[in-house]
């Protein structure tokens, strides 16, 4: 299986009542090295190729430390797709998620 490593740069980030708001610039890191965009959209729809709707985070408090688990969910291409970060060096480094828990249900959920 090919995987694209996706390393998000972050260009601004906006708070507009009481909402958080962030766009950045994401790199996929793959065979044609190509690069898109990734940003902020309340309801899936945007002009950025991953149009991001929630984000998850869960800092681990198990050696080795710093480990955490964070999940992008986005809609790409108009279909909903779950993206993971478990990185601990550098920037983040997202892949579609293999936890078939978390795709069924956000697919279910984006219906």
């Amino acid at each position: 299986m090919l995987r694209h490593y996706l390393i998000l740069q972050f260009t601004s980030l906006i708070i507009l009542n009481q909402s958080l708001y962030l766009t950045c610039t994401l790199f996929i890191l793959g065979p044609n090295g190509e690069s898109t965009s990734i940003g902020w959209s309340a309801d899936g729809m945007g002009n950025y190729e991953y149009n991001v709707v929630a984000i998850y985070n869960y800092d681990g408090t198990q050696p080795p430390l710093p480990n955490h688990i964070t999940y992008v969910f986005a809609f790409h291409d108009g279909q909903p797709v779950a993206l993971v970060d478990q990185s601990r060096d550098g920037g983040p480094r997202l892949t579609e998620t293999q936890n078939n828990e978390v795709k069924s249900n956000f697919a279910e959920i984006a219906e």
